[in-house]
C-alpha cells in the first residue's frame, strides 16, 4: 500500500481552474491522486461495493449508509455509501489528509483577504449557513441550470437594496 497523498502541493489546480469554475460551475482536478493512490482506493470502494451487495436492501448502522437499487438489466447495485472511513483505515487517512490539505489551500487563498485592513472577514459558519441558505432557495427558483439569471433575478427580486435600508451607524458602548 503506498502513502497515501504523498505530494502537498496544489499541482493539481491548472492555471485556468478559477475561470471554469465560475464559467462552468465546477472545475476538474487531474492529478490530486497518483496512480499507485488510485489502484489502492478502487480496491477500497470494490471491498465496499461488495459489502453493500451482502445486504437484502438498503442498509443503515448508526452512520454508516449502504444504498441499494434494482435496474431491469443490470440488477441489483449499491448506488451509493456513507462513513466507509469509520471502517477503512486508508479511506479515514485519505479523507483527514484531505481535509487538511483543503484547510492549507483556503489558508493560502486567504492570504490577500487577511492582509486587507478594516474590513472585518465573515466567521466560516456564518458563510456556510448563507450557501446552505442559497442553495436551498436555488432548488425551488431555477431553470435547470447553475447560476441561471432567472435564479440571480429572483433573488434581486426578493432582497432589493431599498428593503435593507441604510446601515446602522457604529456604535461604542461604554460601561
Amino acid at each position: 500500500m503506498v502513502a497515501v497523498l504523498s505530494a502537498p502541493t496544489h499541482a493539481f489546480l491548472h492555471p485556468g481552474w478559477m475561470e471554469e469554475y465560475h464559467d462552468r460551475g465546477y472545475t476538474v482536478l487531474r492529478g490530486v491522486f497518483s496512480p499507485a493512490e488510485i489502484a489502492d482506493l478502487r480496491r477500497c470502494f470494490d471491498r465496499a461495493y461488495a459489502e453493500g451487495l451482502t445486504h437484502h436492501t438498503s442498509w443503515r448502522h448508526q452512520n454508516r449508509v449502504f444504498w441499494l437499487g434494482e435496474h431491469p438489466r443490470i440488477g441489483r447495485y449499491v448506488s451509493g455509501c456513507q462513513w466507509q472511513s469509520w471502517v477503512d483505515p486508508l479511506l479515514d487517512r485519505v479523507r483527514a489528509e484531505l481535509y487538511r490539505r483543503l484547510g492549507a489551500f483556503l489558508n493560502e487563498y486567504r492570504k490577500p483577504e487577511n492582509q486587507q485592513r478594516g474590513a472585518p472577514r465573515p466567521k466560516d459558519s456564518e458563510v456556510f449557513l448563507l450557501l446552505a441558505f442559497l442553495m436551498r432557495v436555488a432548488r425551488h427558483h431555477h431553470n435547470g441550470r447553475p447560476r441561471s439569471r432567472a435564479f440571480l433575478d429572483f433573488l434581486r427580486a426578493q432582497y432589493p437594496p431599498e428593503a435593507l435600508g441604510a446601515p446602522e451607524a457604529p456604535r461604542i458602548i461604554a460601561p
